[in-house]
């Protein structure tokens, strides 16, 4: 039925039990999205990423189905994530402050509650200006950890915020304090 709903040559044979498709035949979006990340357009990627591998799917009595399901899952949500904020901090370098807002708040979102995505956005959000921002998605964020594990922010992420929540209106303390947060969001110390 496959073969004749796809075409004769859209499905390879692999032995009696296994099938593959020709990706010259069948255009999938999970592979065009690899495929721009590959070849470094973000933007594009981030257009074909919509949501969820298959959501809703389900295969009842098919454990290893949803495990593997789960999983990537998960490694292209993560991928979109981390995509989000590459673009976000290349508007940010090219000036495009809006975009740059918008992608980081993309990423954060992608990041589901992983520290280092919604950390990096925060810093991000920081750089830009956008204090309110920043402040949104670490309380978001606490939140989520609260509810979901009745846990709290990690203390480098609390320590980001706290730098952030601190800064001064003038721009000698702004640009010294954005630095401070971009090097704590990328892992490397702060400077006093």
């Amino acid at each position: 039925r496959l073969r004749a709903s796809l075409g004769a040559e859209a499905l390879l044979s692999r032995g009696h039990e296994e099938i593959g498709i020709n990706e010259a035949c069948v255009w999938c979006d999970v592979w065009a999205f690899e495929a721009a990340l590959a070849a470094g357009r973000g933007e594009e990627a981030l257009e074909l990423y919509r949501g969820a591998l298959l959501d809703g799917f389900h295969i009842t009595g098919a454990p290893e189905f949803d495990r593997w399901l789960d999983g990537e899952r998960r490694r292209l949500r993560e991928m979109a994530a981390a995509a989000a904020i590459a673009v976000a901090e290349r508007r940010r370098q090219a000036g495009d402050l809006p975009a740059a807002r918008r992608f980081s708040e993309r990423g954060a979102a992608l990041s589901q509650g992983t520290e280092d995505g919604v950390r990096r956005a925060i810093a991000l959000l920081d750089g830009i200006g956008d204090r309110a921002g920043a402040l949104r998605l670490y309380e978001s964020l606490a939140e989520r950890l609260r509810q979901d594990y009745d846990a709290e922010p990690s203390p480098e992420t609390r320590q980001l915020m706290e730098r952030v929540r601190a800064r001064s209106a003038s721009s000698g303390g702004v640009m010294a304090a954005t630095n401070d947060a971009r090097a704590s969001a990328m892992g490397a110390p702060a400077h006093p």
